[in-house]
């Protein structure tokens, strides 16, 4: 059985939420209840680069932009809450 998974768009939540996909599948493949070689990942992005979506992005984001959450409060893997800050 072929399994299709399509993210739209390649920004940050769009990368996090791919991170967190292959991981479940690592750990379900290495469990034997998943055959990777079924699964087809495809990525639809409008821009000609994957990177931040458009409030991180030093392209696209004005002075005026305000993002809603500090990066302290952001967290991309489960149970490592500070692992999207940096420095």
């Amino acid at each position: 059985m072929r399994f299709n998974f399509a993210i739209i768009g390649g920004g940050l939540t769009a990368t996090a939420m791919l991170c967190q996909f292959m991981n479940r599948v690592q750990a379900e493949a290495e469990k034997g209840h998943l055959n990777p070689a079924g699964i087809g990942v495809q990525v639809y992005e409008k821009k000609d680069t994957f990177g931040p979506g458009f409030p991180h992005s030093d392209k696209y984001a004005l002075p005026f932009h305000i993002t809603n959450m500090c990066a302290s409060d952001m967290g991309i893997l489960e149970g490592a809450p500070d692992d999207y800050k940096t420095g």
